[in-house]
């Protein structure tokens, strides 16, 4: 219950369907300059199920892909369900995967192809390939996305 001035309390699960935070963290925080995002949606009812999704942004990133080129890059993803509840070292830390996207597109091996299917290549790589840490493991990311 939310108490109010009002003399009554908000049962905000009697009157929401759902309820989502988006809470974004601005580059520069944390020393990180890639700006970033949680998105956490709750449904009410005898337990809160809730539905997670993380999503960061390469803005102004140079790319030599069909000529010169800047993009801005948002990579969104949805965890599993029950992500992180018995081992909060279950999320990925994003700034390896933003790490491993800058490498793929580096390397990329065919600058003619086009946009859709460089970025079908990419999130294909990203959902079946182990993704290299600075912490001695490989993330699967298919293993803790939905």
């Amino acid at each position: 219950p939310i108490p109010t001035e009002f003399g009554f309390d908000y049962q905000l699960g009697e009157v929401l369907d759902s309820l989502t935070v988006d809470i974004g963290v601005q580059s520069g925080s944390g020393d990180v300059f890639i700006p970033r995002s949680s998105i956490v949606t709750g449904t009410p009812g005898t337990e809160v199920n809730l539905d997670e999704s993380w999503s960061f942004v390469l803005e102004d990133y140079a790319i030599e892909h069909q000529g010169q080129g800047v993009i801005d890059l948002v990579a969104s993803y949805d965890y599993v369900e029950g992500i992180g509840i018995d081992d909060p070292f279950e999320y990925p830390e994003f700034t390896q995967i933003s790490n491993y996207i800058d490498d793929f597109l580096v390397n990329y091996p065919n600058e003619t192809d086009f946009w859709e299917i460089l970025n079908k290549n990419l999130v294909t790589e990203l959902l079946t390939e182990p993704i290299p840490t600075e912490f001695g493991f490989d993330y699967q990311l298919g293993e803790v996305l939905d």
